[in-house]
């Protein structure tokens, strides 16, 4: 069951709360989350648009296509 900070109402119970949400460990593991999650996005961002990429440096690339854009 979720609970937010305004939802208790118990002092001690709030304080307990706000030393564990500010505890050094407890912010390294969500920093340590977000850049687990900022790095699987990217991830999978590239595992899906890598045939984009490798097309777009084979017309950068290819002789062909080097004098189509010099032309244009």
């Amino acid at each position: 069951m979720k609970r937010c900070l305004s939802d208790i109402d118990n002092e001690l119970e709030r304080a307990v709360f706000l030393v564990v949400y500010r505890s050094r460990v407890q912010q390294q593991r969500r920093l340590v989350a977000r850049w687990v999650l900022i790095l699987k996005h990217v991830l999978r961002g590239l595992f899906y648009m890598w045939p984009i990429y490798l097309l777009l440096l084979a017309l950068l690339f290819l002789p062909i296509s080097g004098l189509f854009f010099c032309l244009y």
